[in-house]
């Protein structure tokens, strides 16, 4: 299945998270806020350094380094 950054997604288009690269670190805490392997996941609004996102019932803030680290399976 192949995915892509985050970071390359439009406004409004959503997938599943397929993997989170990166250090560890980084890892542990975007599992900590709820971004894992299966999860979908929605692009509300993108300035080109950060990301507004929901997951769940949750709206995460992402800086462009982050987003660019977690692949995701487009629905559209």
């Amino acid at each position: 299945m192949l995915g892509k950054p985050l970071s390359k997604f439009r406004h409004g288009q959503s997938g599943k998270i397929i993997k989170i690269q990166g250090p560890r670190e980084l890892q542990r805490r975007l599992t900590e806020l709820g971004l894992i392997e299966g999860v979908k996941i929605r692009l509300l609004n993108s300035t080109g350094k950060t990301f507004s996102v929901k997951v769940r019932d949750t709206r995460l803030a992402l800086g462009f380094e982050v987003a660019a680290q977690i692949l995701v399976h487009s629905d559209n």
